[in-house]
């Protein structure tokens, strides 16, 4: 409450001040509103950090400053600068159109979240972290760590903050694993029996949980696919793994198992070979058993 008056007083007085000095400069009460909140906001500071609580005597003051407005202006007045209201008005739409047609398709880095996809030196990156920084010196800039979907590399970049960037359109199509050919991956369209084909590098460790018959989702940038996405859990068999003990239930413990597309999970110790379990591919680990 105590923040509230003080900004109160700040914003009364600097209108007192203000407003009355433009009006005798002939300048009229509408400038020296918009004169005094720059004086006390971008220069001296003294509006603080509080953004939603500016924001209510923001909406309050554009209130007020349209009714002066109205109070000021004249129709026949109005009535003899249609002309320029017309064409500078529409020269603010058009530049308007122009700045939105040539920003389509484009992302600020003020709208970064984890997953979203850019374009960068020809390439398709992910966000994997980002982080806005607002320095008390300087200009603001947002800290991301990146993931290229095509190589997998990682990489930290700074970018300022509100800077436009591609924003990568991907495709996603839910396609089958149907047979490898050689050290290809064969996936098909079910629908339109369309094939598609992906190299082990372009699958990535995803390939260790991919079997065939399993639906997975192929990410695709300009016709061209990128990699695959598989369901968050896969049910495979376990095809190596230590001899599971009566009794290993109670323990806890776990062990080493190889199931049937060669990927390795920790299993817990009673679990035999030829029995079923339920894996996420998130994180590699047990979920259950599978009847």
């Amino acid at each position: 409450m105590e923040n509230f008056f003080l900004q109160a007083t700040i914003f009364l007085g600097a209108a007192l001040i203000a407003v009355p000095l433009a009006a005798r400069l002939g300048l009229g009460s509408v400038l020296g509103y918009i004169a005094a909140g720059i004086v006390i906001g971008p220069i001296l500071g003294l509006t603080g950090n509080d953004t939603a609580g500016l924001q209510h005597f923001a909406e309050f003051g554009v209130v007020v400053m349209l009714f002066l407005i109205g109070l000021e202006l004249e129709p026949r007045t109005l009535w003899d600068m249609r002309h320029k209201l017309l064409g500078l008005g529409g020269l603010q739409v058009a530049s308007r159109t122009i700045r939105q047609i040539r920003t389509a398709g484009m992302i600020s880095s003020n709208d970064f979240r984890t997953g979203t996809s850019i374009e960068l030196d020809g390439n398709v990156w992910r966000v994997v972290e980002f982080l806005h920084v607002k320095p008390g010196k300087g200009s603001a800039f947002v800290r991301t760590k990146l993931k290229a979907v095509q190589s997998g590399n990682v990489v930290e970049k700074t970018f300022r903050a509100g800077e436009m960037l591609p924003q990568a359109v991907l495709e996603k199509s839910t396609l089958q694993h149907t047979y490898m050919e050689g050290d290809d991956y064969v996936f098909m369209d079910m629908g339109s029996y369309e094939e598609t084909r992906l190299t082990a590098k372009q699958i990535g460790e995803s390939r260790k949980y991919l079997k065939e018959g399993m639906e997975v989702n192929v990410v695709a940038w300009n016709g061209k696919p990128l990699e695959v996405e598989l369901p968050n859990s896969v049910v495979l068999e376990i095809t190596q793994t230590d001899p599971g003990v009566k009794g290993d239930t109670a323990t806890g413990g776990t062990k080493p198992a190889i199931v049937e597309t060669g990927a390795q999970v920790m299993v817990p110790l009673f679990l035999s070979i030829g029995e079923k379990i339920k894996i996420d591919t998130r994180t590699d680990s047990y979920l259950g058993r599978e009847n």
